[in-house]
């Protein structure tokens, strides 16, 4: 009900995603913790995301503060803007995550762990942008004691943004303390493929805060 879970939904329940859901009609914002699943490895996940602000509807997958302590494992995402917004204890493992050739992330990234976030982890994961509109792939803008592991993120051709960024860019800076603490980056591979060797809004890995951990 309006992009929301309703009261058919209760905390700790399974979604099992079967199939596509493939337009923006599948909006969703998870406001109870709520283990998203598919059984089949059939998912589809296409909202259609656009380059409008990440608060306005147009295709968002975001997990918002009453969504704190749900996992999301083994989904496949293509052109849908993940957003997770002053939320935590959430983890996210085995997705991948596709964005081609359609502008995604404007002012906060592909994929987002932002707003005083804590306690976020995403593992065994697939993220890659191409031809995105310059926008950047994983960011990380104003998160907590968080991980990021065995993950591959790629940046195909002329036109993406950073691969791998923690920022505090366009979060309010009424959210304390204003920086990123304890990020640990562990046995990654991140890499861009194609892409021009002065291209100022693309850099690999930019880090911003205290108490980062970056391993092999």
């Amino acid at each position: 009900t309006d992009s929301k879970f309703n009261e058919n939904v209760s905390d700790g329940d399974t979604i099992d995603i079967d199939g596509k859901l493939d337009s923006g009609n599948f909006d969703l914002t998870v406001n109870k913790p709520v283990n998203i699943i598919s059984s089949k490895n059939n998912s589809y996940i296409a909202l259609n995301s656009t380059t409008a602000p990440v608060n306005d509807s147009n295709g968002n997958f975001r997990i918002i503060t009453e969504g704190a302590g749900s996992n999301i494992t083994g989904l496949y995402f293509y052109n849908t803007h993940i957003s997770i917004e002053n939320t935590s204890n959430i983890h996210i493992d085995n997705i991948n995550f596709i964005n081609e050739n359609q502008n995604i992330g404007f002012n906060v990234g592909a994929i987002s762990v932002r707003d005083g976030s804590e306690n976020i982890s995403i593992t065994n994961s697939y993220f890659k942008t191409e031809h995105n509109g310059g926008h950047s792939n994983v960011v990380f803008a104003v998160a907590y004691n968080c991980l990021f592991e065995n993950n591959t993120v790629e940046g195909y051709g002329n036109n993406i943004g950073n691969l791998f960024y923690l920022t505090t860019y366009n979060v309010d800076s009424i959210i304390t303390p204003h920086t990123n603490i304890n990020i640990t980056v562990r046995n990654n591979k991140i890499k861009s493929i194609n892409t021009p060797e002065n291209l100022a809004i693309c850099i690999g890995m930019a880090l911003e805060g205290s108490g980062h951990i970056i391993e092999n």
